[in-house]
Parts: structure tokens; C-alpha cells; sequence
């Protein structure tokens, strides 16, 4: 009713000016965003929000489309969610020339690893460099940014911070501390609405304020300032308001209906953000590119994956099977299976020894569907049996089914047979998705991340190093 709609203004009104007044006073880091435009107070910061995200992605060029930018990050980077994509995420919403780099599942250490083959252009020069990681900054974050730096020295490097409605908690009782997300919320009390329901939003003002919060994320924010400190970039905070009520109630529609994924309307919000931060550091379009300069790529890599494409180029035994893994065939690996031993061939284009990194599935929290799977290297001598665990041990607070790889050892140059054997019976049999060849600047640790596939000039380095094709595909076992 219009009575209740006036009575929800009221209480976003005022409910929001109290708290962000609370808020701001105890704010005061130079790189969040959230006191970029905060001078003018919250009902400014709200109306010049709704000006650039309420009536969709498209906003109307502004002087810092003519950068070159290059984004990488998770699903939300990548544009999941959206009916357009390829001009709704805000990739593209800051520049329909941008280049988005982004992969579904994802953290920051397979573009770390992989960032020359990822790029795959010697050319390419980038103004303004995306990382938008902020749950996975404990998965490689300071590797991909001292690479990007490396190669990239006069970039402006900016990590985003950005919230979603997965993060917003509630007490369950008001005598207890025991909490639940609030996306169980309406359930819990026989409700049936959505995120973007007005019964939603009138329903939560209607609970105590302190009952309603943001996950403590502190760990998370530390890390990313730390890195950012570290590597001269910049962290960019998607706008947020103090009272979680509030955030939820007058910035739902930034999100999609899956509570996690941003919508067209938050893709601008972003984008948003990114041009305010670029305005603050007074940022001269022109300046900027005439001064961009091109960097190392340190030791360089070499990277395959067959992950969304299922053109597999390396060989493998007949114990192998490359199979969709899903009915719409986006997602492929290589099947290892229990009592059926197999072997893959990998080759080490450069002319010295290279780390290599395996990506396989996982699932998370433990137990994990897939089975623990031995790995060794019959034909290479010096390099040690090991285990490959399947399980993602990354806290997202949900399941979890995404790719992880694992550095398993140094091989030579040239040809690598690689053996898995699988160790137990489960649901699901041991699936490689990629790998990964580099130099010894990264640490002996896994790294829980998303695969892409790369048809690119690493993938023509790797084969050109084998002589003979058909060979290349007929692997016989050793």
C-alpha cells in the first residue's frame, strides 16, 4: 500500500542517516571508497548511486572510457548472471574496448601463475588493471600483483572490495550469539519472498537494528590493503552502507536473485566506483596511456587447459578419457578412474627445468566426492611420488565444486610422462583440467583456483615442442 511504501521511505531515510553518520566517524583508510564521496553525506552518495546504476548498466561515456583496461576476477568479473554480458558487466560498462580476463571459480593465483599465456600478446599495454578477489586474497593475491606491476609499471593497479547479500548475517534468537545468513531468513519465518520484494525490504527494517550485520571479513581487508600497499594500487570499495538493513533493503537490486551474483544494476555501481576512484586520484586520460610503458614477464609461463573448450592437445592412455562433465558440455576433463591406471604426456617448451602445476577438481568442505589420487614420474628420475587431494579446503561458508592445482614438481625440458594413479572409491573419478608450466617464483603450495582455456601462443610453444603429432596423441604407456 502507499502507506506502507511512505512508512518504508521514512525508515530508510532516517535509519540510514543515523547510521552512516556512526559509520563515517569511525572510517578514516585513504583507499576505500567508501569515503571517496562521502563529503556531502549518504544521501548524496545515495543519489548520485541511483543516478548511475538505477536505470541500468548503460551510463553515458565519460573521459575515462578512452583507457585501456584489463580485468581479472571471479564469476562476479566475469559477468555470471547476466543477459548480456558482454556490454552489462563492468568490464565493459567502463570501456566497450576493455579486455576481461575474468574466470568462473576462480582466485588470484592461476592468473598469477599464468598471466603471459593469459594475455598472449607482447603488445598489449593496459592503463587501469581490475582485481576483484576479495574472497580468495589468501589464494596468490600478492604473486598476481607483483607480476602485474612487473609488467606494467605505470598501471593503476586497483583491487575491488566488493559485498554481497551472502554476507549479511542475522541472529537467530535475541539472547543468543548463534547466527545463520540471512538468505535463510525469510524461510525461517514461512516467508516465500525474494531479495527484491517490498514485503523483503518492509519485513527487514522491521527487525532491531545490531540484529542484522556483515560477516567480519577484517582478515580478508587487511590483506588486501596489505597488497595493495605493496604492489603501489589502489582497493576500491563497492559503496556500502553501515546498517546491514539498510544495505540490503536500499541496494538489493545491485544483486541478482541468487544473493550472490551482481546484477546489471551493480555492474554499473561498480564501474561507478572505479571512475570516482579514477576522478580522485585525478587521473589525465591522455597523460595516462602517453605514459604507459611495458615491463618483464619474469621467468615467464606456459599454460593449457581443455576446462570449457574439450580440445585436449597433450597425449594420453587409453586409461584416459576426456568427457563433458556437465549436460550443456561448458566444462570438460580428462577422467581418471579407480583400478584404471593412467598416463599423460606434458612438454616443457622452455630450454631449462619449469615448475609444473596440475588443475584437477575439487569439492568442499570436506569429505570431497573425488578420490585421492597418487601421482609420480616414471621416466624422470629425481622427482618424488606424491598425493593429490581433492578436497577445497578455501572457506567460501557454502559447498564449493571448483578446479585446484597443485605445483608437483620441476621437470626437464621436453617431454614429461606424467602417472596417476587413483588411491579410493569414490562418487566421482579424479578429473584433470589443465596445466601449468612456470618458472620457481611461486611457492610449493596449492592453489585453489578456476581454469580457462587458452588457445594462445603458450599452447602453440608446448606442441611445437613435440616433432612428431601423431606421436604426440598416441601415448604409450611406459
Amino acid at each position: 500500500s502507499l502507506v506502507r511504501s511512505l512508512l518504508l521511505s521514512c525508515i530508510l531515510f532516517f535509519g540510514t542517516r543515523h547510521a552512516e553518520s556512526v559509520f563515517l566517524r569511525k572510517s578514516n583508510g585513504n583507499n576505500s571508497a567508501l569515503n571517496n564521496n562521502n563529503n556531502n553525506g549518504e544521501e548524496e552518495q545515495h543519489r548520485q548511486l541511483s543516478s548511475s546504476s538505477g536505470g541500468g548498466s548503460q551510463s553515458p561515456p565519460s573521459s575515462y572510457s578512452q583507457l585501456r583496461y584489463l580485468t581479472f576476477g571471479t564469476s562476479m568479473t566475469w559477468g555470471s548472471g547476466l543477459e548480456h554480458r558482454e556490454t552489462q558487466a563492468y568490464t565493459w560498462v567502463l570501456s566497450k574496448d576493455a579486455r576481461n580476463l575474468a574466470v568462473r571459480a576462480s582466485g588470484p593465483s592461476y592468473p598469477g601463475v599464468c598471466l603471459q599465456s593469459m594475455i598472449d600478446d607482447e603488445k598489449a599495454v593496459y592503463d587501469v588493471i581490475v582485481l576483484e578477489f576479495f574472497m580468495r586474497v589468501e589464494d596468490g593475491l600478492l604473486t598476481l600483483g607483483k607480476r602485474l606491476r612487473e609488467r606494467f609499471p605505470k598501471a593503476i593497479i586497483i583491487f575491488l572490495r566488493l559485498w554481497n547479500p551472502m554476507h549479511v548475517h542475522y541472529f537467530i534468537t535475541d539472547t543468543t550469539k548463534e547466527s545463520m545468513p540471512l538468505s535463510n531468513w525469510p524461510k525461517s519465518i514461512g516467508k516465500g519472498f525474494s531479495l527484491h520484494d517490498e514485503e523483503f525490504k518492509e519485513e527487514l527494517m522491521q527487525m532491531p537494528p545490531g540484529k542484522v550485520f556483515f560477516a567480519d571479513f577484517s582478515d580478508r581487508d587487511e590483506i588486501v590493503r596489505s597488497v595493495a600497499d605493496e604492489v603501489d594500487g589502489h582497493v576500491v570499495e563497492l559503496y556500502r552502507p553501515f546498517d546491514a538493513r539498510v544495505a540490503m533493503a536500499r541496494y538489493g537490486h545491485w544483486f541478482d536473485t541468487d544473493w550472490h551474483h551482481l546484477s546489471d544494476k551493480g555492474h554499473a555501481a561498480v564501474a561507478h566506483a572505479i571512475e570516482s576512484k579514477l576522478e580522485q586520484l585525478s587521473v589525465d586520460p591522455a597523460k595516462q596511456m602517453r605514459t604507459a610503458k611495458l615491463g618483464s614477464w619474469g621467468d615467464g609461463d606456459a599454460c593449457i587447459s581443455w576446462f570449457e573448450s574439450g580440445d585436449c592437445p597433450i597425449g594420453y592412455s587409453d586409461g584416459v578419457i576426456l568427457k563433458a562433465m556437465d549436460s550443456s558440455n561448458k566444462k570438460h576433463s580428462l577422467e581418471i578412474y579407480y583400478g584404471v591406471p593412467g598416463t599423460v604426456r606434458v612438454v616443457n617448451p622452455f630450454d631449462e627445468p619449469r615448475d609444473l602445476h596440475l588443475t584437477y577438481m575439487s569439492i568442499g568442505p570436506a569429505p570431497s566426492e573425488y578420490p585421492v589420487t597418487t601421482v609420480e614420474f616414471p621416466r624422470t628420475p629425481g622427482l618424488e611420488q606424491l598425493e593429490l587431494d581433492p578436497t577445497c579446503y578455501v572457506k567460501y561458508g557454502k559447498p564449493v565444486h571448483v578446479t585446484k592445482t597443485t605445483p608437483v614438481g620441476v621437470i626437464p625440458p621436453g617431454e614429461t610422462f606424467v602417472h596417476f594413479q587413483v588411491r579410493e572409491q569414490k562418487t566421482l573419478p579424479f578429473r584433470l583440467t589443465g596445466i601449468s608450466i612456470t618458472g620457481n617464483e611461486f611457492q610449493p603450495k596449492d592453489y585453489a583456483f578456476g581454469i580457462h582455456n587458452f588457445d594462445t601462443g603458450s599452447r602453440r610453444r608446448m606442441l611445437s615442442a613435440t616433432d612428431e603429432m601423431e606421436e604426440y596423441y598416441n601415448l604409450e604407456l611406459p
